[in-house]
């Protein structure tokens, strides 16, 4: 879920990765894949469900770990 969060980021962004066997690797950029989402609406609404529910989760996580303990101010 998150490489479709850094293809909608406007921002520079790098990563490594070594793989453990051979491997075919893909390369879709940004305005590739913003092309595919406006061309492809189902493609679209399953990449906004996986962001809304990633960012959901973050939601949580961040609510759970940020709670004032009971008598607290």
């Amino acid at each position: 879920r998150r490489w479709a969060a850094t293809l909608l980021e406007d921002a520079p962004r790098s990563s490594s990765i070594r793989a453990l066997e051979d491997t075919t690797l893909v390369a879709l950029f940004r305005t590739d894949f913003l092309a595919l989402l406006e061309t492809h609406s189902r493609i679209a609404s399953r990449v906004s469900l996986a962001l809304a529910r990633d960012l959901a989760g973050k939601l949580r996580r961040f609510i759970a770990t940020n709670q004032p303990m009971a008598g607290k101010p």
